[in-house]
């Protein structure tokens, strides 16, 4: 992808948010935020990306947190929101989202081919979400996160499991053009362990609650609240892969 077509795709990732951020949504999330907890909880339920963060062990500790493949920042305003207020952020992207809030640091840089602009370890987290099924070759991406991270640091990936492929509907892996290649745990490893990392944690993602809730889907279908709360009956193929892996 290059650089006009990365701008054309942060522009329809903006246009995205911005259409879907509806009424009922809106309503959901004035009333959450007057409640901590729920509104936590809410985040990690809309934001699939978040929802295995919390088992990042230095995650609250972190002074210096790298997102590669920034997007427009939802991962940050999160993680400043909830777990760390206190760390310095960075994020880069081939180009600028324009959702991406002002306070956060952000450079820019071609993720899939370049160096990351970052001194060597100079972070404590690296965290990367939906990025790794957009490149051709992720290698880069690995071994330039194992050169920032700082001895001890820890890499956070997520991106869509092999099992989206069979997902049917707007939810399938093909129906974005962008997407490259799905990954599975075993290919997440494998690429961790070759650039020197090792895995502490490696999972489909599925949001046991919502499995829970699979019964009650066709209810909350037309009540119109399975949208907002990104609610799919295909939650139990875990369509999303997460990985945690340290820097010895």
């Amino acid at each position: 992808m290059n650089r006009k077509n990365a701008e054309q795709y942060q522009a329809q990732i903006a246009d995205k948010v911005t259409q879907n951020d509806t009424v009922v949504k809106r309503t959901i999330r004035s009333f959450l935020v007057k409640y901590r907890f729920l509104h936590k909880w809410y985040k990690r339920m809309v934001f699939v990306s978040l929802y295995a963060l919390h088992r990042v062990p230095n995650l609250a500790a972190a002074h210096r947190i790298l997102d590669v493949g920034v997007g427009p920042g939802d991962l940050f305003g999160y993680l400043k929101l909830f777990c760390n207020g206190n760390a310095d952020f960075l994020g880069v992207d081939l180009a600028k989202n324009i959702l991406l809030p002002e306070d956060i640091a952000f450079l820019e840089c071609d993720i899939e081919t370049a160096p990351l602009p970052c001194k060597d370890s100079s972070f404590d987290l690296v965290v990367s979400t939906f990025l790794l099924e957009h490149v051709q070759d992720s290698s880069n991406i690995f071994s330039e996160a194992y050169r920032v991270l700082k001895p001890g640091g820890y890499l956070y990936v997520v991106t869509e499991n092999w099992t989206s492929v069979f997902v049917p509907g707007k939810e399938n892996f093909y129906q974005d053009p962008t997407h490259v290649r799905p990954y599975s745990p075993e290919s997440l490893s494998r690429l961790a362990e070759m650039y020197g990392l090792t895995v502490s944690y490696v999972k489909p993602l599925r949001r046991w609650v919502y499995i829970a809730l699979l019964p009650f889907y066709p209810i909350l279908k037309i009540m119109r609240l399975s949208e907002p709360m990104n609610f799919s009956p295909y939650e139990i193929f875990g369509p999303k892969v997460v990985i945690i892996a340290q820097k010895p």
